[in-house]
């Protein structure tokens, strides 16, 4: 059966299928953009949401499929554009009237797009940190807690490192509270380091890689546990994962202490002095069942099974996103030459339709 990659009715279905793929990143919770959503539906789904992870339906704009519709389309235009131009060569003799540069100019920048949107995926780079205050992150494949490599991306080596100094909540002039995460980035072969406070839609830029605030951030209380003795058996900072039902946000993990055989379950919970301040209700269960409970303050202690569990104090976490978008200057470009190429166009088109009704 022969293709018409240039037919109007192929791209009304690649079009259908596009619209369908963004329909359904719409619906389904897509990672880096809606993760406490996505937590939820996987909790809701159980077993059935490897179905969704197996389809790549939680990234869909990350997946060959999304691309190859995209490069299908984009092939199709390029096929009936030129057929369409090529007639009207042979009937009007030039292209160079206004209607048809614009015309020209706005189909180009459509490829353009979609062409720098397929380079930009296959050259892009998007690596998760989760940083806790004063905890250093390097450009590693170890130290990224996710990490997106496009097919064509060659991870090299270690470029530089990233400290979160501070995490904060700032109000604007019109009193809405944002996060803001105060980070230093230390080239590795050596130079300054670059200090910047950064937050939504504000990153630090660094060459060709920009560090954004992640969207999801928490507590990070510390946990030291202690023999009878006083010998540390751990020690350490524990990020309290985030997740929201109802409207409400609730931050709690676990750490399995596989030396002693017991899992310490660490809640925040709000205080009752202020909202922003935490208490912390930890919950210690052992092989046999059994389960030892306290509400803390830093500095409280809990005993059970012969053991003291200490939280100190408590520090914020949260992710940084080092991405690297290579070709993604281009698909702006194509965007403003396009609205262009249509300006002109239709202005041409009203000048070719006064003429003709003199």
């Amino acid at each position: 059966m022969k293709v018409n990659l240039g037919s109007t009715r192929l791209a009304f279905v690649l079009i259908a299928l596009l619209t369908s793929l963004i329909v359904l990143s719409a619906i389904i919770p897509q990672q880096d953009i809606a993760q406490d959503q996505m937590i939820d539906w996987r909790n809701a789904l159980g077993d059935r949401y490897v179905v969704i992870e197996w389809l790549g339906l939680d990234r869909i704009y990350y997946t060959p499929a999304f691309f190859v519709v995209l490069g299908l389309l984009g092939l199709n235009l390029a096929v009936g554009t030129f057929r369409r131009f090529r007639i009207v060569l042979k009937l009007e003799g030039t292209l160079l009237r206004l209607h048809h540069v614009g015309s020209i100019v706005f189909h180009m920048s459509l490829l353009i797009i979609m062409a720098s949107v397929i380079a930009n995926y296959l050259y892009k780079f998007d690596g998760v940190m989760a940083l806790t205050q004063g905890q250093t992150g390097h450009d590693s494949e170890a130290d990224y807690f996710r990490m997106f490599r496009g097919p064509l991306y060659q991870l090299g080596e270690e470029r530089f490192s990233v400290q979160l100094e501070e995490l904060a909540v700032k109000s604007d002039t019109s009193g809405n509270e944002s996060p803001v995460a105060r980070v230093a980035l230390t080239p590795t072969g050596g130079g300054p380091t670059v200090t910047q406070e950064i937050a939504t839609n504000q990153p630090l830029r660094y060459e060709s890689v920009e560090v954004h605030f992640g969207l999801v951030n928490g507590y990070s209380p510390e946990l030291i546990v202690t023999d009878s003795a006083g010998r540390r058996l751990f020690a350490g900072f524990v990020r309290l994962a985030v997740q929201s039902t109802k409207g409400q946000r609730h931050h709690y993990d676990f750490v399995q202490l596989s030396q002693i055989d017991l899992t310490a379950n660490i809640r925040a919970v709000p205080s009752a002095s202020e909202a922003s301040n935490p208490d912390f209700l930890l919950t210690v269960s052992g092989q046999d069942s059994s389960v030892a409970e306290r509400p803390m303050t830093p500095r409280d202690t809990l005993s059970a099974y012969g053991y003291n569990f200490t939280i100190p104090r408590w520090r914020r976490w949260c992710y940084l996103n080092v991405v690297e978008n290579p070709y993604l200057h281009f698909v702006f470009a194509g965007f403003w030459s396009a609205l262009a190429g249509l300006a002109l166009g239709l202005t041409g088109r009203m000048a070719w339709r006064r003429r003709n009704a003199r």
